[in-house]
């Protein structure tokens, strides 16, 4: 099941890429992101497979695309992070305050909250700071436009045209242009290997995964998602 997924979202990023070489950006984009959402479904189903995820996942591939939009948040994350861990451990003296932070925590997932946390209040005064400062920027920023619901309404926006209240042209960010389908396209090139990498990272993954969004609701995120997209030029992430 995983690999038929995948050769979906794959399929989706080639449409997307001969999209994108005969200039039609928007519907480049849109394709795009439709193959990041089947990657990360294919990601929670092997999750489910491996025994990472013993609940029912349905709500998760079915029913929101958020979740399937947010696994790549958590793989760039859980990448980020290991090689952030890899360059602590290359200094001797960090070892001991490493392993005894890991020994304070009953679970992995409880460690990664920790981890997740200390990033996300930026309040890191102990050896944290140290793998915050070289790891996630890219992960928070995602995980913000995916959890405020921006990545959905910028898809949206390259799917249709609206109207406002006097049936006048509604468009408020412009179109979406050549940068914004080519950074559309990074990211599902990115997510499209993800669901056959190894086991260990896909068991740091979806312990990720299962902390659940960081920022709250997405139906709860309108201004949010409109100040996201005016700060950023209409970019649904770099």
């Amino acid at each position: 099941v995983v690999h038929t997924v995948v050769e979906n979202a794959r399929r989706l990023l080639k449409d997307a890429e001969l999209l994108f070489e005969n200039e039609r950006y928007r519907s480049a984009a849109a394709l795009a992101i439709l193959s990041i959402e089947e990657s990360g479904k294919a990601c929670v189903i092997r999750w489910r497979e491996e025994g990472f995820i013993s609940r029912n996942i349905q709500k998760d591939i079915r029913h929101f695309h958020f979740h399937k939009q947010r696994v790549l948040c958590c793989f760039l994350f859980s990448e980020e992070i290991l090689v952030a861990s890899e360059e602590y451990y290359d200094v001797p003296s960090n070892i001991p305050k490493i392993e005894k932070k890991k020994n304070e925590f009953e679970t992995e997932k409880e460690y990664l909250t920790y981890i997740w946390q200390k990033f996300v209040d930026r309040d890191n005064k102990d050896y944290l700071e140290f793998i915050a400062e070289r790891s996630a920027k890219r992960a928070f920023e995602y995980a913000l436009f995916v959890e405020t619901g921006t990545i959905d309404s910028f898809k949206q926006h390259c799917f249709y045209t609206d109207i406002d209240e006097n049936l006048a042209l509604h468009l408020p960010f412009g179109a979406p242009d050549r940068d914004d389908a080519e950074e559309c396209l990074s990211l599902a090139k990115t997510a499209v290997g993800i669901p056959l990498r190894s086991l260990m990272l896909q068991k740091m993954m979806a312990a990720v995964y299962e902390i659940g969004p960081i920022h709250g609701d997405p139906k709860d995120f309108a201004k949010a998602r409109y100040e996201a997209l005016r700060s950023r030029g209409n970019k649904p992430g770099s």
